[in-house]
C-alpha cells in the first residue's frame, strides 16, 4: 500500500497552508507522474497533467477528508487530466489531418486515394459523435495500439477496451447505415 502523508499535513492542506501543499506536491509528484505516463506515454504531458491536477486539488481542498481520501481524489484527478491531454493531442492531430485533406482530387491524383481520404474524413467525423471513453479507445486503436497496450495506458482491463471497441463498431455500423439510407433517398 502507498505510504500516506500524516493527518496534520492534510489538515494544513484543508486550511490552505502553502507549506502543506508543497509537502503534498513533493510527496506525491513522482508517483502521480508515473500514473499519468501510463496514459499519456509522454513525460512532459504527464508532468503538465499532474501539475494541473494539483492545482485542481488545491481549489477543492475543503472536500478532502483524510490521507486515504486525498490520495484517491488525487489519482482520479490525475487520470482525468491525463485523458484530457490525450484527447487534446488527438483533437490537434485530427484538426491537422483535416486541414491536409483536399476536397477535390488534383490532376493525376489516384482516385482510390481520394476515396480513402474521404472515408477517413467520414470516420473522423463519426469519432466526434462517440462518448469519450469509446472515442479515446478507438483513436488509440486507429493509431496502431493493441488492446493490451490501450488497457495498460488507460489503466483499465483488456475486457473494458474490447467492450469500448465493440460499442464503437456497433455505433459505426449504425452511423454509416443511416448515412447510406440518406444517400439512397
Amino acid at each position: 500500500m502507498k505510504q500516506l502523508v500524516p493527518c496534520n499535513i492534510v489538515c494544513g492542506f484543508n486550511n490552505k497552508e502553502e507549506s502543506a501543499f508543497e509537502i503534498l506536491f513533493r510527496f506525491y509528484f513522482a508517483d502521480m507522474c508515473a500514473i499519468s505516463y501510463k496514459i499519456t506515454n509522454d513525460w512532459h504531458d504527464s508532468e503538465d497533467a499532474v501539475q494541473r491536477a494539483f492545482i485542481k486539488l488545491w481549489h477543492h481542498s475543503a472536500m478532502v477528508k483524510n490521507s486515504e481520501h486525498l490520495y484517491a481524489i488525487l489519482i482520479t484527478i490525475v487520470r482525468n487530466e491525463s485523458l484530457n491531454y490525450v484527447k487534446s493531442k488527438a483533437n490537434k492531430h485530427r484538426k491537422q489531418s483535416r486541414e491536409t485533406i483536399d476536397d477535390t482530387p488534383e490532376e493525376g491524383e489516384d482516385e482510390q486515394e481520394y476515396v480513402r481520404a474521404a472515408r477517413l474524413h467520414s470516420i473522423r467525423k463519426f469519432l466526434q459523435t462517440l462518448p469519450l471513453a469509446c472515442r479515446v479507445a478507438m483513436e488509440m486503436r486507429l493509431n496502431g495500439l493493441t488492446q493490451q497496450q490501450i488497457a495498460k495506458r488507460l489503466n483499465i482491463t483488456v475486457g473494458s477496451v474490447a467492450m469500448q471497441h465493440h460499442r464503437a463498431i456497433n455505433k459505426l455500423k449504425e452511423y454509416f447505415g443511416n448515412a447510406n439510407k440518406k444517400a439512397e433517398n
